[in-house]
């Protein structure tokens, strides 16, 4: 089964917001009218596709496959390039098995197969400690297991 997907194109912008620049302040202030707002990018899709399969008497088998893209996002209102994350893609999967009589399943999820490194924020203070990045997490692997008891 393939989902539709989640797809999305926003224009998110301020209407009405004037700022001062703390790492240009030589500019004034500016008029942030139109510009992009924080961490919305222009356009995201989501896309999952799932294909189960009866194990006998061991229970069901579903694999999941999942891609996310995102475009480019401003961590600040400026709309400053040291301080924004470009486009990427993830990709996620999931393979699992759940019991016949639905007491317990078991699975081995992978996320960020392609081991993508991007940014979850970035904060610019430069004349104080200069630039901070938080990074993504890395391709993970693990292992989940349930039971109903």
């Amino acid at each position: 089964m393939i989902f539709p997907p989640p797809l999305s194109y926003s224009i998110s912008e301020f209407q009405d917001f004037v700022a001062l620049d703390p790492n240009n302040p030589q500019l004034g202030q500016v008029d942030r009218k139109g510009a992009q707002m924080l961490q919305a990018p222009d356009f995201s899709i989501t896309v999952a596709g799932e294909y189960s399969r009866q194990a006998g008497s061991a229970g069901t088998l579903t694999l999941r496959g999942e891609y996310r893209y995102q475009s480019k996002i401003f961590f600040n209102t400026f709309q400053d390039d040291v301080v924004s994350q470009d486009g990427y893609s993830l990709i996620n999967a999931r393979l699992s098995i759940e019991s016949a009589n639905g007491r317990w399943t078991a699975a081995v999820i992978g996320k960020n197969l392609t081991d993508k490194l991007y940014a979850q924020a970035k904060v610019r203070q430069d004349p104080i400690i200069g630039n901070l990045r938080f990074w993504s997490a890395p391709r993970t692997y693990g292992l989940q297991v349930g039971a109903i008891f």
